[in-house]
């Protein structure tokens, strides 16, 4: 035994950690039972509500790292049908958080799409991030239009203005642009 030995090696002080029967329970289950990486994430969240370990807690007593944990976790905010993909090993755990980027149809698409041209992470991982500036492109593109879109209507504003003072009345203006709102306060006397 490690006492034994240790004793014959002349090392006096051992250093040991003490897991209560439940830890090792814990943690057979979860490396002889190879659970699916959504399977593991529910364990660990049933774990922690029952026991009210944090992340941090639960990691340092099954042996793995808080940020495994975290991993694990955040595959449960995958569509339904992209975790039951996870369970059913038609995708890796590194394809699952690779479509963590995505939300909703969009990540559905992409998970068959992936399924369908048999993409390994790597293409996966590419297709996802072209898929993902594609939307951040369009958005910005809509961001633009919207901006310019903005100023015709503040330039046509200003014409109008310039016509009014063209008859000989007195107008005035403010102009406020704040990232929210464009606001023109027009004063005409009576």
């Amino acid at each position: 035994d490690i006492f034994q030995a240790s004793e014959k090696m002349g090392v006096l002080e051992l250093e040991a950690i003490v897991l209560e029967k439940v830890d090792v329970e814990i943690m057979e289950y979860i490396n002889v039972k190879k659970l699916s990486s959504i399977e593991e994430a529910i364990l660990y969240i049933n774990i922690m509500n029952d026991t009210k370990l944090t992340q941090v807690q639960l990691a340092k007593k099954i042996n793995k790292t808080q940020s495994t944990i975290a991993n694990k976790i955040r595959l449960l905010n995958l569509q339904q049908e992209v975790q039951d993909g996870l369970i059913a090993n038609k995708i890796s755990e590194r394809h699952g958080r690779s479509l963590l980027v995505l939300e909703g149809d969009q990540q559905l698409q992409a998970y068959k799409y992936i399924l369908r041209h048999k993409l390994n992470v790597r293409e996966s991982e590419k297709y996802i991030y072209e898929l993902a500036n594609k939307k951040r492109q369009a958005k910005k593109y809509l961001t633009k239009g919207f901006t310019r879109n903005v100023q015709i209507a503040v330039n046509s504003i200003n014409q109008c203005l310039d016509m009014i003072k063209q008859l000989g009345i007195e107008v005035s203006n403010t102009y406020d642009d704040s990232d929210e709102e464009v606001t023109i306060t027009i004063t005409l006397p009576k």
